[in-house]
């Protein structure tokens, strides 16, 4: 699987690009998601929601392949990039899928939150909550036994979030996967 990971993020490379700009990254995620979807059994998780538009993605993954996503966000206004109106937005955006969709709205280091991704089967996660090294420890750990990729954001533009990300792979035995001289942003452990 590390080779296709390393295929998809080499022909959707952004070499050059700030990291706030990730215009392939959605194309990355889709991508790495099926392959997990198509080879290993379980749903897909996303930490950190906001606005849904990677949740969009990873719902057309759950349907061609008879899964489901499980989001955790809080949606509380005040928090990191929340305002007060992305939850509405978020439900606008994945009404067409919401027959595949299980939310629990609350942060991911809430104990419900926690044993509802412990609970469940998961093929892929992507993590992309607090940018802080713990709660992103924290949200790793939390999806630790995914079967195939577990998708971490943020990793280039975070110290506490790529620290969490290295400290996950050691203490997981997971390969990292992580090229930021490629332009991307994102990590993936495998």
């Amino acid at each position: 699987m590390n080779d296709q990971i390393e295929r998809i993020i080499g022909l959707h490379a952004e070499p050059g690009v700030r990291p706030r700009v990730a215009d392939k990254q959605q194309a990355r995620l889709r991508l790495i998601a099926g392959l997990c979807a198509s080879k290993l059994p379980g749903d897909l998780a996303e930490i950190g929601a906001q606005k849904g538009a990677t949740t969009v993605h990873l719902l057309g993954v759950a349907r061609e392949h008879d899964r489901r996503v499980l989001v955790v966000d809080p949606w509380q206004p005040g928090t990191q990039d929340c305002r007060g109106h992305e939850y509405a937005v978020f439900l606008e955006a994945t009404q067409p899928w919401d027959d595949l969709l299980d939310v629990v709205r609350k942060p991911s280091q809430d104990d419900e939150a926690i044993a509802a991704l412990e609970g469940r089967p998961l093929c892929f996660a992507y993590v992309d909550g607090v940018h802080q090294y713990a709660e992103a420890l924290g949200d790793i750990m939390a999806v630790r036994h995914v079967a195939g990729v577990i998708a971490v954001d943020d990793v280039r533009m975070f110290d506490g979030v790529r620290r969490a990300f290295w400290q996950a792979a050691a203490l997981l035995r997971r390969t990292a996967i992580y090229r930021p001289d490629l332009g991307i942003r994102e990590g993936y452990l495998v």
